[in-house]
């Protein structure tokens, strides 16, 4: 593509030279936007606080059925990362406190890019603070079980295809999160140029 005014050098001055179209974004869109964060975020907390309060007793309970010391260190693990990413969540999951409807343009649009971007954050971070302290006592169970199948002489072909079922679920949920980040900054970032 060539301008006929002048000739191009690069890459960089023909993305300078390009016309800036402005974006049109009504407060009102952004309201129920913010809106419809906050719902899906209250859900979702409640969501995983739910399976938080199913998964602790569920593995504290099998920490005392265990068949050996690995076993129920791992699903004492477990019970540990469950209560970790409730309070987690409760501590980081929240969105903040609403923007104040009666803020000036600018100022609504950045408090809805800030929270966009603090759950994006928490998303981002979902392989670390979510996946691998769960991950990690299910392969300490894991561990466990196969050591108990040796003793006994059982083939471990069926723990290890578990054992692999779970790791392609721990892969899909945090690519699912990373996913969802990227999404949220990809919302948050036309407000940039708001803000100017």
């Amino acid at each position: 593509m060539s301008h006929p005014e002048k000739p191009v050098d690069s890459l960089a001055e023909l993305w300078k030279t390009q016309e800036v179209v402005p974006m049109e974004i009504t407060i009102d869109a952004v309201k129920v936007k913010a809106s419809k964060l906050e719902k899906t975020v209250r859900w979702r907390n409640v969501r995983e606080w739910v399976a938080c309060a199913v998964v602790a007793p569920w593995f504290g309970w099998m920490a005392l059925a265990a068949p050996n010391l690995v076993v129920q260190v791992g699903a004492l693990e477990v019970v540990l990362a469950a209560f970790y990413v409730a309070y987690r969540l409760y501590r980081d999951g929240r969105t903040r406190q609403a923007p104040d409807p009666s803020l000036n343009t600018v100022a609504y649009l950045t408090a809805y890019q800030d929270e966009l971007l603090h759950q994006a954050d928490l998303l981002q971070q979902v392989p670390v603070w979510y996946v691998g302290p769960l991950a990690l006592g299910v392969f300490i169970i894991s561990a466990g079980w196969i050591l108990e199948d040796v003793r006994a002489g059982r083939p471990i072909t069926g723990r290890l295809i578990y054992l692999g079922a779970v790791i392609l679920l721990m892969v899909g949920i945090s690519y699912l999160n990373l996913r969802a980040a990227r999404k949220l900054r990809q919302e948050a970032s036309p407000f940039d140029a708001s803000r100017e």
